[in-house]
């Protein structure tokens, strides 16, 4: 059967498990399957920009908020990210920011802004999680196979005791494998990827 919405997601779970699990159950797999595709993913689909004005030293991040890419001050000039710990270094007078953390729950700016400035974030959001009002999600719709491994894997865990619990753990590692070689495609194409001193590695897609 087809796998496109959250019901039809559960459907599958339980045929699979031979309905060894309650609704309850299943839909909380669910729930941590993408907990943990939150901590593994970065991809295009998880990037969404928003603007935002500052005018203090902190601003708490937005409820989606996994992990920021870059942050630009007037629409034009990049802001540069810090560590937490590093930040006591750039602590100065007021004036327009040029540098940013993430603590706390909240983006950290020095200098202290001397006034409002106007900021663009870019940042990973959080995968929508599926539920009664929301039925699928862009994992859901181009990676169906990733939730029912992963939904599968998180049966073992609670006690399912299945034989082929291993098979299933391999394959959602491999799909998130392909996802992240997809992934790097997408961002560099075929060519060979040429590093050049001075370019930020964000503006490769690269983690740092």
């Amino acid at each position: 059967m087809a796998i496109t919405t959250y019901a039809e997601l559960q459907t599958a779970i339980s045929t699979w498990t031979g309905d060894t699990f309650t609704s309850a159950q299943v839909q909380e797999f669910i729930a941590l399957v993408e907990a943990r595709l939150n901590r593994l993913l970065r991809t295009q689909e998880m990037e969404t920009r928003a603007t935002a004005t500052v005018s203090g030293e902190y601003l708490i991040l937005p409820d989606d908020f996994l992990e920021q890419r870059s942050i630009e001050i007037g629409g034009d000039q990049r802001l540069e990210y810090v560590t937490p710990a590093q930040m006591s270094e750039y602590q100065t007078e007021t004036g327009e920011p040029r540098y940013y953390t993430v603590t706390d729950g909240q983006f950290r700016f020095q200098p202290v802004p001397a006034n409002s400035y106007s900021l663009e974030v870019v940042y990973y959001k959080k995968i929508p999680a599926l539920a009664v009002g929301n039925t699928t999600n862009w994992v859901l719709d181009n990676h169906p196979d990733l939730y029912l491994a992963s939904c599968l894997t998180m049966a073992e865990v609670f006690g399912w005791n299945d034989g082929r619990a291993a098979g299933f753990k391999a394959a959602g590692a491999e799909i998130i494998a392909e996802i992240e070689s997809q992934e790097l495609k997408r961002r560099v194409g075929s060519s060979p990827l040429k590093m050049r001193t001075g370019i930020p590695y964000e503006r490769l897609g690269i983690n740092r």
